[in-house]
């Protein structure tokens, strides 16, 4: 059995508020094999969301509302308010903190001490550094935040006449 079958309290996925597992439906009808399990979300939330819909006309919740897909994983991924990410923004100037260009159409990515948090799939929030467009995020990742191996790869760059561009050998 998992720890958490074994605890008396859950934490809801929308909400992020820990509360008895009595707040929580089942996932499945009776004689089901899920019936064991609680849904992700407690009953509060569900029913905010079902009047969300009835009073949108919608049948369901778009998968694609990127909005709220967005702040929700500033949220739960980053641990940082919706507000705290405009604050960050606001701070660079709507630009990347690196190539300090305007993303185009795409919002900026959180960037985040990974050493920091290491133990953990998810950031503390204090270790955000900054936001960054999506290639420059990508590039701290690959160098894997190492700034020996990122000040090696400038110095190679710098190094490197104009017409030699892609001749270097190792």
């Amino acid at each position: 059995m998992r720890p958490s079958q074994l605890s008396a309290v859950k934490i809801c996925r929308t909400c992020g508020v820990e509360k008895s597992k009595d707040e929580f439906d089942r996932m499945a009808k009776e004689g089901s094999p899920r019936r064991k399990y609680l849904q992700p979300s407690c009953k509060e939330c569900v029913r905010v969301y079902q009047r969300m819909l009835l009073a949108t006309g919608r049948k369901h919740w778009k998968r694609y509302d990127s909005e709220y897909h967005f702040r929700r994983k500033l949220r739960v991924q980053y641990h940082i308010s919706w507000q705290r990410y405009e604050e960050l923004l606001a701070s660079q100037n709507g630009t990347c903190a690196i190539c300090k260009k305007v993303p185009n159409g795409k919002k900026l990515s959180v960037d985040h001490d990974h050493k920091c948090c290491s133990k953990s799939r998810y950031s503390c929030g204090k270790c955000v550094r900054g936001l960054l467009c999506e290639r420059c995020n990508w590039a701290i990742g690959a160098f894997e935040d190492d700034v020996e191996r990122l000040t090696a790869a400038c110095s190679y760059l710098n190094a490197a006449a104009p017409g030699t561009r892609g001749t270097a050998t190792v």
